[in-house]
């Protein structure tokens, strides 16, 4: 092999390609149906780039070491009927497909599914981030990985669970007083008791653990509460998306605006002002 292709190593490392099995109104994720019939298939190629031309699967470099490997030429631009990428295909099915990428042909069929940006993308957990993903990429180890950080999440989440239903009533209702904040029509029903604040607060856990912990964890929670009792008391006015004092004041246009504002000391007695129309 010669020097110029030395610098270029296939990697030890194994992927698998994984359909991404949506829920639907009638079927599991586990259903056949959930993502496609039968032994159906879909073959994969570089995709072109413009009239007659072919998108460029490899660097320089890896073109160099393959055209070696293979024996072929790799160009790109070559004529249609002579160009090794037109008829280079990845076959997918319903089936999960593990590539091992020390193996030349598995790393060329990686490099071209990379490729397809509108049906394949890489990261298990952004498979449902657009709605034309037919497949997600990741490493071998993926499910132990998410499970992993899935028991780590929940260890957290029920960590502060058992911190704020150990400070009472106030903290549970605070915590959801925030997490309610975006989410119009939710409120905590006026005289909700600490059983009732428990089991929400465990739902939530359940059905929306990201959401918990993004509140839990946030480092502005104490002045969000803080804005969130001030509107109820109407000592801060929201009104067309600006933030104002009851006389009419406009003192931030965004919620990371105001956080400012409020944290500034010029704004000290202003501050003092509102604070003591909350405990009023």
């Amino acid at each position: 092999m010669s020097e110029e292709t030395k610098t270029f190593k296939l990697p030890n490392r194994k992927v698998k390609v994984v359909p991404v099995r949506r829920k639907g109104a009638w079927l599991e994720p586990t259903h056949e149906a959930a993502f496609t019939f039968g032994k159906a298939s879909k073959k994969y190629a570089a995709p072109l780039v413009g009239k007659n031309r072919v998108a460029r699967v490899l660097t320089e470099e890896e073109q160099k070491y393959f055209e070696e490997i293979l024996d072929r030429d790799l160009n790109p631009f070559k004529k249609m009927e002579d160009n090794y990428w037109v008829t280079r295909f990845v076959t997918l099915d319903k089936n999960i497909k593990v590539l091992d990428l020390s193996d030349p042909d598995d790393y060329i069929s990686w490099k071209i599914l990379k490729l397809q940006k509108d049906t394949i993308v890489e990261g298990g957990e952004n498979r449902f981030s657009k709605g034309t993903y037919k497949f997600f990429i990741d490493d071998l180890d993926y499910e132990d990985k998410s499970r992993s950080k899935s028991a780590t999440a929940r260890k957290d989440a029920y960590k502060f669970f058992g911190k704020i239903t150990d400070k009472g009533r106030t903290a549970m209702v605070d915590f959801l007083t925030v997490y309610y904040q975006n989410k119009p029509g939710k409120r905590v029903p006026d005289g909700a008791n600490p059983d009732w604040l428990e089991a929400e607060l465990d739902k939530i856990i359940e059905n929306d653990i990201d959401g918990f912990l993004l509140v839990s964890n946030d480092p502005e929670y104490d002045t969000k509460l803080f804005i969130t009792k001030a509107i109820r008391s109407k000592a801060i006015v929201k009104a067309n998306g600006a933030y104002q004092l009851p006389d009419g004041e406009i003192i931030a246009d965004t919620l990371s605006t105001l956080i400012v504002w409020l944290k500034d000391e010029v704004n000290s007695e202003s501050y003092m002002q509102i604070k003591a129309r909350i405990e009023a």
